[in-house]
């Protein structure tokens, strides 16, 4: 296995922002449901890098950090199995992602790359998949809605099943 050559980085301390809470030590947005964080907490093969319950679009804000979105990363533990399984398992892999998030209207993208860094002291082959799952819905106000609440409702179960097909495809030599 290949050891993850990412420094670990000290954690800025930043102000919490009107908009969040703190939810285990981590600034969230205020409306995310504990449940739901319990859940994309606790996936198998994947885990939770950000997650955002969309802003109030206006002028002054990107126009996609106003739609509610999640992103994960392959755990460490799998990321070696990709090379050999990736081409295997894509096209399964394409047609689950339709399958459980293409009924919902939602955008989700699977990127897997591989970067090879070289320099006099030392040479890194690194490698990450990352899951965007984007909500169709544009955030319109401060309050959340209705169907922004179901769409994570919906959302997170798919996850699930992903993560699950993920295991059962990328299979850890026991």
């Amino acid at each position: 296995m290949i050891p993850d050559a990412r420094p670990i980085r000290q954690r800025r301390i930043r102000k919490l922002s009107d908009y969040q809470r703190v939810w285990k030590g981590f600034h969230v947005d205020r409306n995310l449901q504990d449940d739901w964080l319990e859940s994309l907490n606790s996936l198998k093969t994947l885990r939770l890098i950000s997650i955002c319950e969309g802003h109030a679009y206006n002028h002054n804000r990107a126009l996609f950090r106003s739609r509610p979105h999640i992103n994960l990363r392959l755990k460490a533990a799998y990321l070696p199995l990709l090379p050999n399984e990736f081409d295997a398992i894509s096209y399964d892999l394409q047609d689950k992602l339709i399958q459980l998030f293409g009924s919902h209207n939602t955008s989700a993208t699977c990127e897997y790359r591989i970067s090879l860094n070289s320099s006099s002291a030392r040479q890194i082959i690194r490698r990450d998949l990352v899951v965007r799952i984007v909500a169709p819905i544009i955030r319109t106000s401060d309050e959340i809605d209705q169907e922004i609440t179901g769409w994570f409702e919906k959302i997170i179960p798919a996850i699930q099943q992903l993560d699950d097909f993920i295991l059962l495809n990328l299979k850890i030599a026991e």
